[in-house]
């Protein structure tokens, strides 16, 4: 793993570097409060195994496939997409009608919330203290997400089965969720399937379209492709 992440960073660090280019709170939050709730959205800088925040006492969350609790309160959830799910997912760590909402609108079907949900279940998320974290709950949130076209979700399964994170590893599996995530222009994931186009892992190895997903991140800003374009994906190829 150590050639591996010498060019894609960890999962946490590397979509660290993912949030900051495209979540205006998770920037403002990264600078003002790191454990601040809105920072959470694919990767945390803790792995598992570190002390997590202390949880408040909330409702227990239905797990995938079980029907949505209904609110207590007469009042009806916000109508699809009239709040931003950030802030829906934040609000759902101790408010149970937001997770109702929350859960509501990833049953059907919304590739964000589905991807929400599986942050609040993420175990490696500690900045997001929710009572009831589960790695199989989280990895299958996402993967309803990624098969729904969601890209964050897509990048966060490549990096998952190159890691083996919820699931076994397994390259060919983080190639192809990888590639669709670079389809759709993140730059963290055109490097990452650049570098294992370059190295032959779970893909074909093949310099020349290496050497082209490696420039589409270097052009989406993505600093180590650049390295990665001088030293060859370090010395796997040569152009």
């Amino acid at each position: 793993m150590s050639d591996l992440h010498d060019a894609s960073e960890s999962r946490f660090g590397a979509a660290h570097r993912h949030l900051t280019e495209t979540d205006p709170l998770y920037r403002i939050s990264s600078v003002t409060a790191p454990v601040a709730l809105v920072v959470a959205i694919v990767a945390v800088t803790v792995w598992p195994g570190a002390a997590p925040l202390p949880p408040p006492a909330v409702p227990v969350a239905p797990p995938p496939g079980a029907p949505a609790p209904q609110p207590q309160s007469p009042a009806s959830p916000p109508a699809s997409g009239s709040v931003q799910l950030g802030g829906l997912r934040d609000r759902a760590v101790s408010d149970f009608s937001a997770l109702i909402d929350l859960r509501k609108r990833a049953d059907e079907g919304s590739a964000e919330a589905e991807f929400y949900m599986g942050t609040l279940y993420d175990p490696t998320l500690t900045q997001l203290p929710f009572a009831n974290k589960d790695i199989s709950v989280s990895f299958d949130w996402y993967r309803k997400s990624g098969e729904h076209g969601f890209a964050a979700a897509e990048l966060t399964l490549g990096q998952s089965y190159q890691i083996g994170w919820g699931v076994a590893q397994n390259d060919t599996k983080a190639a192809e969720w990888y590639l669709k995530a670079a389809q759709q222009g993140v730059p963290l994931a055109q490097n990452q399937i650049g570098w294992m186009t370059a190295h032959g892992q779970g893909v074909d190895k093949n310099c020349a379209v290496a050497k082209n997903w490696f420039e589409d991140a270097k052009a989406g800003g993505y600093a180590r492709a650049e390295e990665n374009l001088r030293s060859g994906a370090t010395g796997a190829c040569q152009w």
